[in-house]
């Protein structure tokens, strides 16, 4: 089955104990970046959680190209990466470990960029440490290295730059921008603001709880 960038939302519906976010909410995201913005509370997190499959709607469809995620989620999740924010799972593997396991659950994956990566984003000198060992930048930085390097159809962003210093944020920075000018898959990211020059927006300030 030949992968089709792009995911479309349609219909969905989403609350937690009082708190309705998404109520027959539909957006297609076209390839290249979205930036998801809006304050906090307003659903961005829960958004890419929902796409990511770690979230499960109370009524909708999301489908990346022609893969419907409730009806066929292993495929789905084959092509929709999500980097969790509160950092990889696995936490008891090195990073090393983990884009190992990575790369046998995603056949795309690029092990050159993720090494390069590494190197770039200064995270040779924790390979030997654990993932939970490491700081929260660090963290951070082995979930987007994944991320990037995943080769899935569809990359799933939450606040990439947060925790991150001056230097990484720029090479995160440059990905984005080259990203959003090749639209041969879709990305999209949550912030409060768009990280880089181009790409769609979709604002979720209106969507906030409802009392």
């Amino acid at each position: 089955m030949t992968a089709v960038p792009g995911l479309s939302v349609d219909a969905l519906s989403f609350a937690y104990p009082g708190r309705l976010l998404f109520d027959g909410w539909s957006h297609v995201f076209a390839p290249g970046v979205t930036w998801v913005r809006g304050d906090n509370g307003c659903g961005k997190s829960t958004l890419l959680r929902l796409l990511g499959g770690a979230l499960e709607p109370r009524a909708g469809t999301i489908r990346c190209g022609d893969v419907d995620a409730r009806a066929q989620p292993n495929e789905y999740r084959r092509r929709v990466f999500w980097c969790d924010p509160d950092g990889p799972a696995f936490d008891h593997l090195k990073p090393a470990e983990f884009f190992g396991f990575i790369a046998g659950r995603y056949p795309g994956f690029d092990g050159r960029l993720s090494d390069a990566l590494v190197r770039s984003l200064g995270l040779e000198p924790f390979l030997p440490r654990r993932i939970r060992e490491l700081s929260t930048g660090s963290r951070k930085k082995v979930g987007v290295i994944a991320a990037i390097a995943s080769g899935c159809t569809v990359i799933l962003l939450d606040e990439p730059l947060a925790a991150l210093d001056r230097a990484s944020s720029h090479v995160v920075r440059d990905h984005l921008a080259r990203a959003a000018s090749i639209r041969d898959r879709t990305w999209i990211v949550a912030s409060h603001e768009p990280l880089v020059d181009g790409g769609d927006e979709v604002a979720l300030l209106e969507r906030r709880s409802r009392d």
